[in-house]
């Protein structure tokens, strides 16, 4: 627990496109999605946009920061002299399968997209694409209507291989798979596809003045769960609200999208949601005034304070709590810590300080802060936020100015968009078994094992009866490391030499003469 009780900056880098948002998965590799104009290279790719604009963009990096893989998407203008745009809104990531699922937006014709577009060329529509471990297009939906647009604000994947998206359509849409969905004007809706970008079901829930799904999550059961907000009498599913509160969080069924339980709440601000494996649910946001959720309220005098609502299994409110000061145009952003991790932290939070500072902040079980880090110099804020296990997180936002994380100084004359990196302080980024190095082997007088940096590594050499008969522990540590074992005394034969480390396991053969 005290190596998980506090993080440093690990590494944080500018980037040549737009970061909008960013997703982990069960190795530790950060994927993004955003847009780009022009000519960028990442890593050993160079990618040209094809839009007018932007191209969509799609890139994984390596818990170091380095490109993996990078892809785009771009538009065709309708006619000659026109206008084209492409843009990554969110992604989320099957943590088994590697699997990406992006949802984002475009204007004109995508190209190399087979098929008719769905609603107007002129309107801007929603995509929505999935993307194979090795970064390349699986399947491409496109949602539009001959309507104001249609607009896909969130998504999520959960463990069948299902893409979910959230947003809001005014009177329905049609989708390039064949579907088609129709509903009242200026209403939320929630879209599920399958793996090969069938349409599953679509639900949607109106209110007189307007509603909006801004952001999805599923938990380990594959349930679905959507924040949104609405103005005026609000219906969705069984459930309605007379307009006494502006925010609801719904739980829904996998299988066919009904909501399950429907809570509404008084906290203008919110919009970022995230849930964990047992289906506790995290609300982030911001606010001017007192917060009200499911009889549960936070007092706030003025200014603008980030806030996070828990929301237990149970559909009961657990508790609100302040994060402090934030930026009054900067989201308030949440992620849930793998439970794999075991620590103290259950979620992190990510905001802009009203002093145009990036920061991040770990929150325990009852909501109380653990640790803070902050960016500092110059000017930086925070779009998304993303947890891997090990609790290493990724940021991604923008900056001017010279500003600092940790060691590293990331410097830009205007806006430019990064990425960060934060990890354990006692708690390497990766473990590098590869560079495992046991001698002599055989051994005869004493076995040397050099381990790479890891965290606290418990060396086990085995007999095979499975009886330990030399074992050391060696701390944490982010360098190599040298632990002797006197074999002199042991019977002549095989033996394994295990190794445990976060959680790790790994066994080596080695003999003894």
């Amino acid at each position: 627990m005290p190596a998980l009780a506090q993080v440093e900056w690990e590494w944080a880098e500018a980037q040549p496109f737009r970061v909008n948002a960013v997703a982990t998965d069960a190795v530790g590799r950060v994927y993004v999605t955003g847009s780009f104009s022009g000519t960028i290279t990442l890593g050993q790719q160079q990618l040209t946009a094809q839009s007018t604009g932007t191209d969509l963009l799609v890139a994984r990096f390596s818990p170091e920061g380095k490109v993996d893989w990078a892809n785009s998407l771009g538009a065709a203008p309708i006619f000659n002299g026109g206008n084209s745009s492409a843009s990554g809104t969110d992604i989320s990531v099957n943590p088994q399968t590697g699997e990406a699922s992006v949802v984002g937006s475009y204007g004109g014709n995508l190209i190399g997209v087979p098929g008719s577009e769905p609603g107007d060329p002129a309107v801007s529509r929603m995509v929505v694409l999935k993307l194979a471990n090795s970064g390349r297009i699986q399947w491409v939906v496109r949602a539009g209507t001959f309507n104001p647009a249609t607009i896909g604000n969130a998504i999520a994947s959960d463990l069948l291989g299902n893409t979910h998206v959230s947003g809001s359509t005014n009177g329905g849409f049609n989708l390039s798979n064949g579907s088609t969905f129709g509903t009242g004007s200026r209403s939320m809706f929630v879209l599920s596809l399958g793996p090969t970008g069938q349409t599953r079901w679509i639900v949607g829930g109106q209110s007189t003045l307007g509603a909006n799904a801004d952001d999805i999550a599923t938990d380990a059961q594959n349930n679905v769960y959507v924040l949104g907000r609405y103005f005026g009498p609000f219906q969705f599913g069984n459930a309605s609200f007379n307009g006494d509160g502006n925010t609801f969080l719904a739980k829904l069924a996998n299988q066919t999208g009904t909501p399950l339980w429907v809570r509404s709440g008084v906290s203008a601000g919110a919009g970022s949601l995230a849930v964990d494996a047992a289906g506790s649910s995290y609300i982030g946001g911001r606010a001017g005034s007192s917060v009200s959720f499911g009889g549960v309220s936070l007092n706030i005098s003025s200014g603008s304070v980030g806030f996070v609502i828990h929301v237990g299994q149970n559909s009961n409110t657990e508790w609100i709590r302040s994060v402090g000061d934030a930026a009054s145009n900067a989201p308030v952003e949440v992620a849930t810590v793998p439970a794999s991790n075991g620590g103290a932290a259950r979620v992190v939070v990510g905001l802009t300080r009203p002093n145009n500072a990036a920061t991040v902040l770990a929150l325990r079980a009852n909501g109380t802060i653990i640790w803070q880090e902050q960016a500092s110099g110059g000017q930086s804020n925070i779009r998304d936020v993303a947890v891997a296990p090990g609790l290493r997180i990724y940021l991604g936002g923008t900056l001017s100015g010279q500003v600092q994380f940790g060691a590293d100084a990331v410097g830009a004359n205007g806006p430019t968009d990064y990425l960060a990196a934060l990890a354990p302080r006692a708690n390497p980024l990766r473990f590098n078994w590869d560079a495992l190095s046991v001698f002599p082997n055989p051994a005869t007088v004493q076995l040397s094992v050099q381990v790479p940096p890891l965290p606290a590594v418990h060396i086990q050499l085995v007999n095979l009866n499975g009886r330990v008969v030399r074992e050391v522990r060696l701390p944490a540590s982010r360098q190599p490391q040298t632990a002797t074992l006197d074999v002199r005394e042991l019977p002549g034969g095989l033996y394994n030499l295990r190794l445990t480390a976060g959680g790790e396991t790994i066994s080596r053969l080695v003999q003894i003469r």
